[in-house]
């Protein structure tokens, strides 16, 4: 069997990504090729690549822009591997697991150049035949034939050149277009352009207003009042305390539970820290952390961190915990006093119900207790 493999972030993946991938079928008479999302790839993390989005979009676009196409297979090989993703590592498992197929490495035009550097290129060039797809304008003849020659001869290196000349598109070129209103975009797949639509991705930073509005429609009634009361309190603490930014204690509250239908009662913090990043669009890491704390709290939170962790439990909306009247004042007075008492509850409620106890809420509670001299407590 011929397998091809093509790699990169498809962030999104679009339609020169398709055409390579048919046309590689085509052109080498490949059974399959294989669509690989990249991981936490060494170029990407080490040598200062732009910031990636979440492998969980980057892959549920993959999925969907090759369903239909019976020689597309999805890979979440490179996804799944810990650590830095080397395509030597990736190519010798897929020869452990396939050792009679035959392998075809994909990659661009301006790749062939820098694969000299690449980790273990000895690897490479051993376990697979290298398909070069770019347009006859990206890199010049001459460059090309010269990094050949050296590949050929320094590693017995088999390379095939595929030109796409009408296909002059990139993936970071059509994040920035939909940024600046081009949406749908043209060389996207519909089902692309529809999960862009449904996620919110590479659209300019929602306002609190849109992002309300969405969550209205998103969460039950009784969850989004509790979240409009979440974000009331915080506002309040903030201005109590001064040092958290009141509009920022405000959609912090607002955005605390936006991951409350695809978490659990403990993940949803930091599943709504992701979608607050990637779906609404917010950079703010004091609000994504108050979000991704929100549930189990950590030690050594910030004053953000806390006062979000303290208005979801004491909100107005709330009236089954216990002393919720103290902790109402107590607020306003010594956020970590605050959290030692909330904490003490939540750990007594959870122990009597017989549930788990997620590890951080006790770390969290000894790190309190230990900040609160003992006639406080």
């Amino acid at each position: 069997m011929k397998i091809g493999i093509l790699g990169g972030t498809f962030d999104p993946i679009h339609k020169a990504h398709l055409e390579i991938g048919h046309q590689a079928l085509e052109y080498f008479q490949l059974d399959q090729v294989w669509f690989m999302p990249a991981g936490n790839s060494y170029f990407k993390t080490v040598l200062g690549g732009s910031r990636v989005t979440d492998a969980y979009y980057r892959a549920a676009m993959v999925k969907l822009a090759i369903q239909g196409e019976s020689r597309f297979h999805f890979s979440d090989m490179e996804l799944i591997r810990e650590g830095y993703t080397y395509t030597s590592d990736t190519l010798l498992e897929l020869k452990h697991h396939n050792p009679d197929a035959e392998l075809y490495f994909i990659i661009g035009a301006d790749s062939l150049h820098t694969m000299k550097n690449w980790y273990a290129p000895e690897v490479i060039f051993h376990n697979a035949s290298i398909i070069v797809a770019g347009r006859s304008n990206q890199i010049s003849e001459e460059v090309k034939q010269k990094d050949r020659e050296y590949l050929v001869n320094r590693y017995d290196a088999q390379i095939e050149f595929m030109e796409l000349d009408h296909l002059d598109v990139s993936s970071s070129q059509i994040r920035m277009e939909i940024q600046h209103g081009i949406f749908p975009h043209p060389m996207l797949p519909d089902s692309i352009n529809q999960y862009l639509e449904q996620h919110l991705l590479y659209r300019n930073p929602l306002t609190e207003e849109e992002i309300m509005e969405v969550l209205q429609k998103k969460l039950k009634p009784s969850r989004y009042r509790h979240t409009l009361g979440v974000a009331d309190t915080a506002e309040k603490m903030a201005r109590c305390y001064g040092t958290v930014k009141p509009e920022q204690a405000h959609l912090a509250g607002i955005l605390h539970d936006c991951g409350k239908n695809e978490g659990t009662a403990i993940t949803h913090g930091p599943v709504g820290a992701r979608i607050a990043r990637e779906e609404f669009g917010i950079t703010d890491e004091e609000i994504l952390g108050a979000i991704r704390w929100h549930t189990t709290g950590k030690p050594g939170m910030s004053d953000l961190e806390k006062i979000i962790f303290i208005a979801d439990y004491i909100e107005p909306g709330r009236d089954q915990a216990p002393r919720l009247n103290e902790l109402r004042k107590m607020a306003y007075i010594d956020l970590d006093q605050t959290m030692v008492w909330i904490l003490e509850d939540t750990l007594s409620y959870l122990k009597n119900i017989g549930t788990n106890i997620d590890k951080s809420t006790i770390q969290t509670y000894n790190y309190y207790c230990s900040r609160i001299p003992s006639v406080k407590k």
